[in-house]
């Protein structure tokens, strides 16, 4: 674009991010959760990266850089990454390095950790939960540490896997699926209409 200069985009970027989290906001949402693999970052690590965090970094995708950093400036709205992978670590230190001057300890990361995965009551005649788990025990955390009580409505799923949006759905949430394409447009676009 003439006459704009990478400032101005960012600029830009960011004062959508901020329209972004208000109208999360005004539509009551209160728990931010998002995938992690081919959502926040646009590979995915397969649970095993190994290249480091630095590097991984530079997978973040442009609007989550931007929304992450405007939601983690709200306090009303708390952020969560829910992900199957194994590396929580990997992923807070990549956080670190794509938000510099953002509050990360903020962030709950709910990853599926050996230790994490024993701890789970087994669930009789349900196969596959999506995020729930991850998203419930975000929640319980939020109540014990907080005492927030977070409604089912107040929960929105960012996440590449349609089936982990369908459920998340179905338990009452609000759910949008992340496609290649993914822009601070289209989550706006969503969080108006949601």
């Amino acid at each position: 674009m003439p006459g704009t200069t990478p400032k101005t985009v960012q600029e830009d970027e960011m004062a959508k991010a901020k329209i972004l989290v208000n109208t999360l906001k005004e539509k009551g949402i209160t728990l931010l959760a998002i995938d992690f693999d081919r959502t926040i970052v646009s590979v995915h690590t397969a649970g095993a990266w190994r290249r480091g965090a630095e590097t991984l970094a530079e997978y973040v995708r442009p609007c989550f850089k931007a929304a992450l950093k405007a939601a983690l400036a709200e306090t009303l709205i708390h952020v969560c990454v829910v992900t199957y992978s194994q590396q929580p670590e990997l992923i807070r230190e990549v956080l670190k390095h794509a938000l510099p001057h953002s509050d990360i300890s903020k962030v709950m990361i709910r990853a599926s950790t050996r230790d994490w995965v024993k701890e789970l009551p087994p669930v009789a005649g349900l196969t596959n939960l999506g995020k729930e788990q991850h998203i419930a025990s975000v929640v319980t955390e939020l109540y014990n540490r907080y005492h927030l009580m977070v409604k089912p409505g107040e929960i929105l799923l960012f996440d590449d896997d349609l089936e982990n949006v369908k459920i998340a759905v179905e338990f009452g949430h609000k759910g949008f699926e992340i496609k290649e394409d993914v822009s601070l447009d289209s989550l706006l676009r969503y969080a108006k209409n949601c």
